[in-house]
């Protein structure tokens, strides 16, 4: 198994926020789950794409000019070729828990 840990920075200036609820301004679950991928790929040293998504929860918030740590957990590959990927998305202390799942993996073709 391998494990990540990565410090985040979630700047008010992301992309993400823009004209996603204007007036208050919250860092979507696509973006969430995007960020995680893509240290997973990093990590495997191959492009990847997600398969399926299984068990994912979005439970605090994420405003701008959050600190942040993702956390992830991928499994050896399968014998159907996907990697299992476990992820929490929390504050910097741990405190708080923003978002956490599955999702399976394949190498992209």
């Amino acid at each position: 198994m391998m494990e990540l840990e990565r410090a985040v920075r979630i700047g008010k200036d992301s992309p993400f926020f823009d004209g996603h609820f204007p007036s208050f301004k919250l860092f979507p679950a696509v973006a969430q789950l995007d960020m995680v991928v893509r240290m997973a790929g990093e990590a495997l040293k191959c492009p990847i794409a997600v398969k399926s998504i299984k068990r994912v929860k979005f439970i605090g918030k994420i405003l701008p000019d959050t600190d942040a740590k993702a956390s992830v957990k991928i499994s050896p590959r399968q014998e159907n070729g996907e990697w299992k990927m476990s992820f929490t998305l929390g504050s910097g202390d741990g405190s708080v828990v923003y978002s956490q799942g599955t999702a399976f993996l394949v190498p992209k073709s």
